[in-house]
């Protein structure tokens, strides 16, 4: 198993019966490797988070350490999380619920739009798998090519704050826990 973080936060945050690997090299990524004795015994490995909050919006969210952020655009309504050593990407943004029309829009009018607007958000050929709603939010999930995605969107005070999570399929068991960190800590303003 593979916990994908930057070497020296796999250094300070694993026990000390888990072998750390740093690879430098072009093209490939610093990770954390556990034996399968190890995993049982230990759980997954503690991840480190920050709190990112918008100051035009009014919205937060956590982020993991091992993820860059990489400034907020010209309109400041949120921001990209990357990182070289991570396959792992996020990005957060908030938007007036009056966006479209000049009228507020409801939580499920955003959902509907959202969905009906899947295939243009730069995925390949997205397959939803997973829709849940309640009052003042929606969660979608999915893949895209090798990818997963997972949005969340919460409504809170004429504002819609939205937290996208992507990352490859293959690491679904090791980037399960931070996706659920990560979007329970969404909060709007």
């Amino acid at each position: 198993m593979q916990i994908w973080q930057r070497p020296t936060a796999c250094l300070l945050l694993l026990p000390l019966s888990v072998a750390c690997t740093a690879t430098l090299t072009m093209g490939q990524a610093a990770y954390c490797s556990r034996t399968a004795a190890d995993n049982t015994k230990l759980g997954p490995a503690k991840v480190a988070y920050k709190n990112y909050v918008n100051s035009k919006y009014g919205y937060s969210v956590e982020y993991p350490t091992f993820l860059v952020p990489q400034g907020e655009p010209d309109a400041h309504d949120g921001q990209k999380f990357i990182s070289e050593s991570s396959p792992m990407r996020m990005s957060v943004w908030g938007t007036y619920s009056n966006w479209m029309s000049g009228e507020d829009m409801t939580i499920q009018q955003e959902l509907d739009w959202t969905l009906q607007n899947l295939q243009s958000d730069d995925r390949t050929s997205p397959r939803l798998t997973y829709k849940s709603q309640g009052r003042g939010w929606f969660v979608i999930s999915g893949t895209s090519g090798p990818g997963v995605f997972y949005q969340r969107t919460v409504s809170s005070h004429g504002v819609f704050a939205t937290v996208l999570i992507e990352y490859p399929r293959s690491a679904k068991v090791e980037f399960d826990s931070i996706v659920t960190h990560v979007a329970r800590s969404l909060k709007g303003p």
